[in-house]
């Protein structure tokens, strides 16, 4: 698909210029907040044909001033804009993010928990995961689940551990069944 091509040759330039230029930490937080800030409808008139470059590149330049971002950031979404590629930033923020991830070797633990589960208890969970990746940084996303019943689930990447009393159930069935024929 033309979209994703386009998504990663922007993502991947503007990584390669803010890894140069030590500002990808910047880079990766003002792209997310430019995603995050611009509304649908906006992004939709940008993309309005009609609309001459010289009028996007002031809009970049306001959309900039408004957010406060880097000369750098705003360079780039001067670049988007004028190229009507503004409907593609938020897929393109979030394969930076990856590409940025993948650099610095940080990993994502995604926690499936029935409830909010304490810091103590997260920092035991991360130090049993920093055991076994132990050359990557990790981070954390909880995220509430009602149907495992309880326990944990962590997913990292497509790997997935499962210490849910949901799972023990069905493993705990599963045996009985076995016995039983």
């Amino acid at each position: 698909m033309i979209n994703n091509s386009l998504i990663d040759n922007y993502a991947n330039s503007a990584f390669n210029f803010a890894k140069a230029n030590d500002t990808v930490s910047i880079f990766a937080s003002e792209l997310n907040e430019v995603s995050q800030n611009l509304s649908q409808d906006l992004i939709k008139e940008l993309s309005n044909p009609t609309i001459s470059k010289d009028v996007l590149s002031d809009i970049a330049l306001e959309i900039g001033k408004k957010l406060k971002l880097s000369a750098d950031v705003l360079n780039f979404l001067k670049i988007i804009i004028t190229n009507r590629r503004i409907s593609l930033i938020a897929a393109i923020s979030k394969k930076f993010t990856e590409i940025f991830k993948k650099d610095q070797n940080i990993i994502t633990a995604k926690i499936y928990v029935v409830n909010k589960i304490s810091d103590h208890y997260l920092g035991q969970i991360k130090d049993v995961l920093a055991k076994r990746y132990k050359d990557k940084i990790i981070e954390t996303e909880q995220i509430i689940k009602k149907d495992i019943l309880g326990g944990v689930v962590i997913k990292i990447g497509s790997e997935l551990i499962d210490s849910s009393l949901k799972n023990s159930l069905h493993q705990l069935q599963a045996e009985l069944q076995q016995e039983c024929y």
